[in-house]
């Protein structure tokens, strides 16, 4: 077992952590999603950046 996920195990014994780690699954989803993604276009975190924002600023306001 990596650091990491003992480290992990540990803190969910804790209830208030493992409520509040359940709590903000969707959110690790859907960073997870993004990074996914990011990463079948090949891309770095600044063109990610750059790709994104840019398509923003096409948007009408």
């Amino acid at each position: 077992m990596n650091d990491y996920k003992t480290y992990l195990d540990e803190q969910l014994k804790n209830p208030d952590f493992a409520d509040e780690w359940e709590r903000q699954a969707p959110e690790r989803e859907y960073i997870k999603a993004i990074i996914a993604a990011r990463m079948e276009l090949n891309l770095t975190q600044a063109a990610w950046v750059k790709r994104f924002t840019s398509s923003l600023d096409k948007k009408p306001r």
